[in-house]
């Protein structure tokens, strides 16, 4: 089996001023929308890999100043939405509206066309009428919060992050009318407030994989030494409501006595290790997590067994605002890192990772 490698894609941009970079993948190429908020100014790069090769795809303008309000600039948001027949729409949410790009694939190799200008709307884009019709008949008590929700076949899972109990994962059929909800995992799987969030749920071979903890700034001073308040991960299998602990704490459950299957404690086994990223790509698991030695890129085919995929540069990163996975081909994925300089400058940066075998 081959084993997965990285290379550092090189940027045709310098950066210019603070910025929101947005990546998307679509039929083997790369895409990155970038949101310049001191300009208003959004540019949408092309990457196609065959040949390594960027291409420009636009360059505009907002019409309104919505971007130079630095204080409100954590809500302005970027996001790509896939429709029917091949059609993908790139709307800017900011506090004044959405501003939306939507563009259409002509062949197979070449990157997308831009159709027509900026359009705008007074309010965001929405959810699949589906799902926002089973997101609305679900009602969380008070001071419980829906972090993620996750489509898989005719299923809705979503988590509920709670600060008193722990986390929930719920799950309902969207076809039936009323629709039933089941709570598959309660109490933060047990582990109580210390999983009182879901950082990242995600679908893998028949299983659901959960990533789960608190952020530090919530963590509760430290009363046990192989209990610090690392994040853990869960595999589920939605058939039978059970769960396993890939890492974290062993504890009693009413499923019985859980054991991490990796023999590893929580954030993979070492105190300080935070978690940023997981995805399932190629067939495998991956994890990427930040500590004193930097960004590290874990990789795993059941979840039990974690191997390190090395980059020299994933040693220079500071302070991670946020990381993302995303599908280019079969074996091929995108990994984006943007983070701070420690002059506070922000930097995007971009890996190609060939998957392996």
């Amino acid at each position: 089996m081959n084993e997965p490698t990285c290379q550092e894609l090189s940027l045709p941009w310098v950066i210019e001023d603070p910025k929101i970079v947005e990546p998307f993948c679509h039929q083997g190429w790369i895409y990155v929308a970038q949101l310049y908020e001191l300009q208003n100014r959004l540019q949408i790069l092309a990457y196609e890999p065959k040949r390594q090769v960027w291409h420009g795809l636009f360059d505009g303008l907002l019409e309104k100043e919505t971007c130079q309000d630095r204080n409100r600039t954590e809500k302005i948001k970027l996001r790509w939405d896939q429709g029917p027949e091949g059609i993908l729409t790139l709307s800017v949410q900011t506090p004044g509206g959405c501003w939306f790009l939507k563009q259409i694939s002509v062949q197979a190799d070449a990157p997308l066309v831009i159709e027509g200008d900026l359009g705008h709307t007074e309010s965001a884009i929405a959810l699949d009428p589906e799902i926002q019709s089973a997101l609305a008949q679900f009602e969380p008590k008070p001071g419980c919060r829906l972090s993620h929700w996750l489509k898989v076949g005719t299923s809705l899972y979503i988590a509920i992050d709670d600060d008193e109990y722990g986390f929930t994962l719920w799950r309902t059929d969207l076809d039936p009318e009323p629709r039933r909800w089941t709570a598959l995992i309660e109490r933060g799987a047990e582990r109580f407030i210390q999983n009182r969030q879901v950082f990242a749920l995600v679908s893998y071979n028949c299983w659901l994989v959960i990533a789960a903890g608190t952020v530090p700034e919530s963590r509760r001073p430290e009363s046990a030494f192989f209990d610090y308040r690392g994040f853990e991960l869960l595999r589920l299998t939605p058939e039978s409501s059970e769960w396993d602990l890939l890492c974290g704490v062993p504890r009693v459950s009413p499923q019985g006595l859980k054991l991490p299957l990796s023999a590893l404690g929580p954030s993979l086994g070492k105190r300080g290790r935070e978690w940023h990223l997981l995805s399932s790509q190629g067939g495998r698991l991956w994890v990427g997590t930040q500590d004193e030695e930097g960004f590290k890129l874990w990789h795993s085919l059941e979840g039990e067994d974690w191997q390190l995929l090395s980059d020299t540069a994933f040693a220079l990163i500071y302070q991670i605002r946020e990381a993302q996975m995303l599908r280019i081909a079969e074996r091929q994925a995108l990994l984006f890192i943007d983070s701070l300089e420690p002059n506070g400058q922000p930097l995007a940066r971009f890996w190609l990772l060939e998957l392996g075998g």
